[in-house]
């Protein structure tokens, strides 16, 4: 008597049949979601909030943050779309943000990233972010200087032998690695008009017609003749 193996349907109700090989599947591959109950964003977003005692304390996101300290939270099925949880706190009381608006943070012990309290937040256009970011200080080197490696502290300084100089450099070992001429994208002359313009030059004739003539800077013209520019050509 031959024994047919035992036929398994998907847990989602499609009626398609499960791989007989695996052993523990409920569901076919992506019919999970199906039937996933996705719980409200409002619901799981309080979850992750700690609310201060204090009267004009910061309520805190408890969950994932970014690096700079923002949270951020899933607002999606399968957790494909996040968004910054201070964004979602203040639609959740104020309705959505206007198109160009930023939700920037007035905190009253100091602006904290990772505060969620509606009324520690005020809409605001980017530049508008920037500039009260850079009035409390909070922008480029003025909020950390000392992470900024000047002077003696600079990598070329402190780690001299990383430097690759003279022979050491590559394209002293491999010149073939540097495109000249021609063979450079940006290249908008060719050899036959650098000998030109050097003859143009000994001849007497001055930068500015010359560039004039070939329509390129007066200063591209001068390093051409003095061989600055385009010194493989002879």
């Amino acid at each position: 008597m031959v024994i047919l193996p035992e036929v398994r349907l998907c847990a989602c109700g499609c009626g398609e049949e499960l791989n007989p090989k695996n052993k523990v599947a409920r569901f076919r591959v992506g019919h999970w979601a199906r039937v996933r109950v996705v719980r409200p964003v409002e619901d799981r977003f309080w979850e992750s909030v700690v609310c201060s005692t204090d009267p004009n304390g910061c309520w805190e996101w408890n969950g994932g943050k970014q690096n700079k300290g923002y949270g951020v939270m899933c607002v999606a099925a399968r957790g494909k779309t996040h968004a910054l949880a201070h964004r979602i706190s203040w639609e959740l009381a104020n309705g959505p943000i206007p198109d160009g608006l930023e939700v920037c943070h007035n905190c009253p012990g100091g602006d904290n990233p990772a505060c969620v309290r509606p009324d520690h937040l005020w809409l605001g256009t980017h530049q508008e972010n920037m500039a009260d970011s850079a009035r409390k200080g909070r922008s480029g080197p003025k909020n950390h200087p000392e992470r900024m490696a000047r002077g003696l502290r600079n990598g070329k300084y402190t780690k001299p032998e990383s430097t690759l100089r003279g022979d050491d450099h590559p394209y002293r070992k491999r010149p073939e690695l540097v495109k000249r001429g021609t063979e450079h994208g940006n290249a908008v002359l060719n050899d036959e008009i650098v000998r030109e313009i050097r003859r143009l030059r000994n001849s007497g004739e001055t930068l500015v017609s010359i560039a004039i003539r070939f329509s390129i800077h007066v200063s591209m013209v001068s390093r051409i003749a003095r061989r600055e520019s385009w010194a493989h050509v002879e």
